[in-house]
């Protein structure tokens, strides 16, 4: 297979403050293939972002390599190739969305029709096409998100590198997203994408790296992670009542319930005729019956040990209970 994104050994460190060194990429060796989603996803400061930014060529690398397309980002016709939605995008307010996009189409030396023509297809790739004459301070974070998908577009790149391409966008603008990008990928473009969606992830991407503290923990393809165990999930109304849920937890291997959905495990499909009646009692619908498989989530927290900026201490307005961490030691 052609590899369009590789890394060799690739660190990256800096000074800490009061002395020390901090690895943001630590050793990195991944390849990616041409015309395949590519999901890079960790914790927040696990090292995604400066990993794009040493292959874009915006910081240097303290050791290793890095190359797209089989060469190295200094060489300006591989540039010319790429395009880049920067998590934190700051175009001039003042412009309009056309102008904006016509600024970058004469970076990348387009004229005349080509021009014009190239900014219209982007626009409609957007969802921009009504917003062309707005201004960009008049947009909603999720319309300014919209004009810098559709300004990493304007090259026609072989190479699209996504950081947080979702950020800012509603539920519809998520869906717009996702089709675009198996879109593109249907053109069979290379997309590198940086992301906490895991569920976004598990629908439109072929592969996963997990980076954590800098350091590569897996590269795996989704299919090989979510695939099918033996056993069913039941899916169904939510059932919040200890009373209802006690037989169903006697016969399920496991019972979780979130907003939406109470989830049953079960260890075969002939045990579901043993819930419907528990569901009825409860007041319940089944929603449906699906083989069992692992979710991308589940991989995740199995193979990352940092936490991220998750919440480490009591819950705000929890009072302190016996076992807890003295104030100033939560790790």
């Amino acid at each position: 297979m052609t590899v369009h994104i590789k890394t060799d050994k690739l660190v990256k460190t800096y000074p800490k403050p009061g002395g020390g060194t901090l690895f943001a990429v630590n050793e990195v060796s991944l390849e990616v293939y041409a015309g395949e989603v590519f999901a890079y996803v960790g914790p927040n400061g696990a090292g995604k972002t400066t990993t794009i930014k040493v292959l874009l060529g915006l910081t240097h690398p303290t050791s290793g390599t890095a190359e797209i397309l089989g060469g190295s980002i200094r060489d300006r016709e591989i540039r010319r190739q790429i395009g880049f939605l920067p998590e934190d995008h700051n175009y001039f307010s003042y412009l309009t969305v056309e102008t904006v996009l016509d600024f970058y189409a004469r970076l990348f030396g387009l004229s005349g029709s080509a021009r014009k023509n190239t900014i219209g297809y982007c626009l409609d790739m957007a969802g921009l096409l009504d917003r062309r004459k707005t201004k960009v301070k008049h947009l909603s974070k999720g319309l300014q998100q919209r004009v810098g998908l559709a300004q990493a577009l304007i090259n026609d790149p072989a190479v699209l590198m996504l950081d947080e391409p979702a950020s800012g966008l509603d539920p519809l603008g998520q869906d717009d997203l996702r089709k675009l990008i198996m879109h593109l990928k249907d053109q069979g473009k290379t997309i590198f994408l940086n992301t906490h969606d895991l569920a976004d992830v598990e629908r439109i991407a072929d592969r996963v790296g997990i980076i954590d503290n800098g350091i590569l923990k897996a590269v795996e393809s989704i299919s090989e992670i979510t695939g099918t165990q033996e056993g069913v999930v039941v899916k169904a109304e939510p059932i919040r009542e200890a009373d209802h849920l006690k037989p169903i937890r006697a016969i399920a291997t496991k019972v979780e319930t979130d907003e939406e959905y109470t989830y049953i495990e079960l260890q075969d499909e002939g045990m579901v005729a043993l819930i419907l009646p528990l569901l009825k009692k409860a007041d319940s619908r089944l929603v449906n019956v699906e083989q069992k498989r692992t979710r991308l989530e589940d991989f995740f927290k199995g193979t990352v040990t940092s936490r991220g900026d998750s919440w480490v201490g009591p819950l705000p307005g929890r009072k302190p209970v016996k076992g807890d961490p003295p104030e100033g030691d939560q790790g």
